[in-house]
């Protein structure tokens, strides 16, 4: 074959650069930086370390080439919706859970864009059911009457996701979307644990290192050329 006419290798997990490793490495430093804040009782709030490490996810998936395949550029505003609800997460609830909500949504439509198996989705949507009825039954009982829908609404969309990701075709960045998507679910039932179960640190040590994993994991593994979204759509 001509090299000149061969197709680009697929470049997910393979060829990350050093300014996409950089900045992940940013947003670790930035979660890390939070909690030294808190253990060593330094002042201000913990909002500006969030949006630093979130500025870090948005900006690994850009230089990464996001914008490059139609799956990218799902994530990428996935996360700025991700980005968003951090932002507001301090300062008013149901704005944040409706961006993540939308995050959620886009990133069904990036593992629909890769393409998805619709048996292993059958397959995925009865473990996530189990799950999420199980969940429903421990944390509804505590969430106020007056945003319970919005909560079933949002674990409605979040399983959908984490289903439709167990169904991504094998191929570039499959499995790191796949790891991504469960570990963001479970961050979450840490977040709910959070807000209307038993308020407490301990979550905050657990909720926000599963979640920034996941968004760089989604930053990381998102096709990014052509060949990736092709491999991944067989």
């Amino acid at each position: 074959m001509n090299p000149a006419t061969r197709r680009p290798e697929p470049t997910v997990g393979a060829n990350v650069s050093w300014p996409a490793t950089a900045l992940a490495a940013s947003t670790a430093l930035a979660v890390a930086g939070m909690f030294a804040r808190d253990i060593l009782g330094i002042g201000g709030t913990a909002r500006p370390w969030l949006l630093a490490a979130s500025t870090g996810f948005v900006l690994t998936a850009l230089v990464r080439g996001a914008l490059r395949t139609q799956p990218g550029r799902y994530v990428l505003l996935a996360l700025v919706g991700c980005w968003l609800g951090d932002y507001f997460g301090s300062t008013h609830f149901a704005l944040s859970v409706l961006a993540f909500l939308a995050a959620h949504l886009l990133l069904i439509g990036a593992f629909i864009a890769m393409g998805v198996a619709l048996r292993r989705v059958a397959v995925g949507s009865a473990g996530v059911l189990i799950a999420g009825v199980a969940i429903g039954l421990w944390l509804l009982p505590h969430v106020p009457l007056s945003e319970r829908i919005l909560i079933i609404a949002y674990m409605v969309v979040i399983s959908a996701m984490v289903a439709i990701a167990s169904g991504i075709r094998r191929g570039p960045g499959s499995a790191m979307m796949l790891a991504a998507a469960i570990v963001f679910y479970v961050s979450d039932i840490f977040v709910a644990r959070w807000r209307f179960v038993a308020p407490g640190p301990l979550n905050a040590w657990l909720c926000y290192p599963l979640y920034y994993a996941s968004c760089l994991l989604f930053a990381l593994g998102v096709p990014t050329c052509d060949a990736d979204a092709a491999n991944a759509g067989r």
